[in-house]
């Protein structure tokens, strides 16, 4: 999805869930973010062919995830069990730290990725449709999945139903 980690700080990391009729979901970390807002925010948002729409906020002090937004448009895709089995790849608690240079020096950049949203057992994922898992990072709700050059191309987001 085009947002590529830096490194992972092996520590865990508290994250608030909410879900409402605008914002579907949102998780955030608020121990990642400034203290003092000194620094901004920077927004990475991923839209796809059904115009539902992922945001990512990063801390430009931190350069660590403060929130990932995500709302639903139109109806989820079918994804295959397949697909959900090719996501059992190593896993492990930490703290992302982001590569700032995907935000080519704006706050706020957006990109049209091929990406589906589907629910499945009480989860909801956002894959990117060439995805090729290699780890998977747990934060709090979310699960961040990496490819081998340390890219999200995946969120599998836990802790809420299918309603």
């Amino acid at each position: 999805m085009m947002l590529r980690v830096e490194r992972i700080l092996d520590e865990a990391v508290a994250s608030v869930k909410n879900s409402d009729s605008y914002v579907p979901i949102s998780v955030k970390y608020l121990n990642n973010d400034d203290k003092y807002s000194l620094g901004g925010i920077f927004h990475h948002g991923w839209l796809n062919h059904q115009t539902s729409f992922v945001d990512v906020k990063v801390s430009a002090m931190t350069n660590k995830i403060t929130e990932v937004s995500i709302v639903l448009m139109n109806a989820v895709d079918a994804v295959e069990t397949l697909e959900i089995e090719r996501l059992d790849v190593p896993g492990r608690v930490g703290n992302l730290i982001i590569d700032m240079t995907a935000f080519e020096g704006e706050h706020v950049v957006r990109k049209n990725i091929d990406f589906c949203i589907t629910l499945k057992d009480e989860k909801v994922y956002a894959l990117q449709k060439t995805l090729e898992a290699h780890e998977k990072i747990s934060m709090g709700n979310i699960d961040f999945i990496l490819d081998a050059q340390s890219n999200i191309v995946g969120l599998i987001f836990s802790g809420f139903t299918e309603e």
